[in-house]
């Protein structure tokens, strides 16, 4: 209904309306899952030629690389350890979106240390024996509003990883490849000035 020039989809979502819309005669441009700062650069200059914006595109690659060199000055200091975190325990792995901005941030992901590769559930037990230097989570607001963020103030975690053990990232800051991964590391960096203090 809408006629719109290009349908832009994530190669993730629904196979049977990507080809419904394709087969309607609409040009759909599909995106892969970010799993690497790589791909999300590509995904950017990719987006900046379908939006007719590349200038655009360059704007947010040069910001994102600069915010990049930026938390990797503050991470040179002491090469930390960070397990990313989420509901009912689930863990960032090393192919992930994630690794790689800890990875070219000058930190590693600790979950390598688990083999994890895409990501996977960890128990409450796991995480703490682990040690990491800090767990990064996308919220420390102090309130569960059920039992998959419950996880993350169980007493044992709030022990070993109080708030100076915390990285705070939102989730929405992350969860893509897009342009708002330079305020992701943007806000790495602040977090990394907090709990280097």
């Amino acid at each position: 209904m809408l006629q719109p020039d290009v349908v832009v989809a994530g190669r993730f979502t629904k196979l049977a309306t990507r080809e419904l819309l394709k087969d309607k005669g609409l040009r759909v441009v599909e995106f892969d899952a970010a799993r690497s700062l790589d791909d999300a650069r590509k995904q950017i200059r990719l987006m900046g030629e379908v939006t007719g914006h590349p200038d655009r595109a360059s704007v947010a690659i040069d910001r994102l690389d600069t915010a990049m060199a930026h938390v990797r000055q503050l991470a040179a200091r002491r090469p930390y350890r960070v397990l990313a975190v989420s509901r009912r325990g689930w863990v960032s792995g090393s192919d992930s979106l994630t690794s790689s901005l800890l990875t070219n941030a000058g930190l590693s992901n600790a979950a390598s240390d688990l083999g994890i590769k895409s990501g996977r559930f960890a128990s409450l037990e796991t995480i703490v024996n682990l040690k990491p230097d800090f767990i990064l989570v996308s919220d420390d607001s102090g309130f569960a509003e059920d039992e998959g963020s419950a996880l993350l103030l169980h007493p044992a975690l709030e022990r070993f990883y109080p708030a100076s053990k915390r990285i705070v990232i939102p989730e929405q800051l992350t969860v893509c490849g897009g342009p708002m991964l330079s305020e992701a590391m943007d806000r790495l960096a602040s977090e990394l000035a907090r709990v280097d203090r």
